[in-house]
């Protein structure tokens, strides 16, 4: 759903902001779970000095 659209009903506003933050915490978690299972030691990663 675009932003631009509003949504009269209140109730499906609710239910359609809950959709909203659910997909955004699943999409949080996936991310940090990849990062916390990358090797420790920061492979590919260079210093420069």
């Amino acid at each position: 759903m675009a932003f631009a659209h509003s949504v009269s009903n209140k109730v499906e506003a609710a239910y359609r902001s809950g959709d909203v933050r659910e997909k955004q915490q699943r999409r949080l978690m996936a991310n940090r779970a990849a990062y916390c299972a990358r090797p420790a030691g920061g492979e590919g990663k260079q210093r420069r000095g």
